[in-house]
């Protein structure tokens, strides 16, 4: 029981910080994006189901009619990220680790509200147990590579634009307008490992996919 209240409680102390994160926003603190490409690196990402992937590519294209300069990706590759690790880790190990951690669990998201950030603008997502920090614990222990968003830790969110120029008051007057807005929930059916290069995935190898249970 002081599991699940502590998850509880980490759950809706990293909704209260993503609150206060959007509430703070200002179009001057908004990092500019002119692209996407990245380092080398493998990303271990929950694909979202099409009928919520509609939902979002709907909303993605009301901002960009507010402001048009926006970096956005394709509906298609629309994904909340679990953890991710540099390019030069075995990739090998990363699959019998995900295979067996992800034996036997069972996790699905809430996708309500946004998540309006400096870095992005986009839809959180809150697991529906400790599968998500866990993974991230573990795998940052076993890889080397631990977490590095405070404050975040128990949650994902799926990016839906970045800015390239700074973003006029009305853009994140609407953002936070939308704040609570709700994009439905689902459980995870598999997880995707993708070798890629940008983070909205253009261009991204799938490696391999791990099945999970639903019943």
């Amino acid at each position: 029981m002081n599991q699940i209240l502590d998850f509880e409680k980490s759950i809706n102390n990293a909704k209260a910080y993503v609150k206060k994160v959007a509430s703070d926003l200002k179009p001057e603190n908004c990092e500019i994006f002119l692209e996407t490409k990245t380092d080398r690196h493998y990303t271990i990402v929950v694909m979202i189901p099409t009928h919520i992937a509609s939902k979002m590519d709907q909303f993605q294209k009301k901002l960009l009619e507010i402001e048009s300069s926006l970096v956005t990706g394709s509906k298609d590759l629309m994904h909340l990220t679990l953890i991710y690790l540099p390019g030069d880790r075995d990739i090998d190990e990363i699959k019998m680790f995900l295979e067996d951690y992800f034996k036997g669990s069972k996790f699905g998201f809430s996708l309500s509200g946004l998540f309006i950030s400096s870095k992005g603008m986009g839809v959180a997502a809150y697991p529906s147990n400790d599968t998500l920090i866990n993974l991230r614990m573990k795998m940052g222990e076993k890889f080397d590579f631990p977490f590095s968003l405070s404050g975040l830790e128990h949650i994902s969110w799926i990016t839906l634009a970045r800015v390239s120029k700074k973003p006029s008051q009305e853009f994140i007057d609407y953002l936070k307008l939308n704040f609570d807005k709700d994009f439905g929930s689902f459980q995870v059916s598999k997880v995707d490992i993708f070798e890629n290069k940008d983070k909205t995935l253009a261009g991204a190898k799938k490696l391999f996919s791990i099945p999970l249970e639903l019943n």
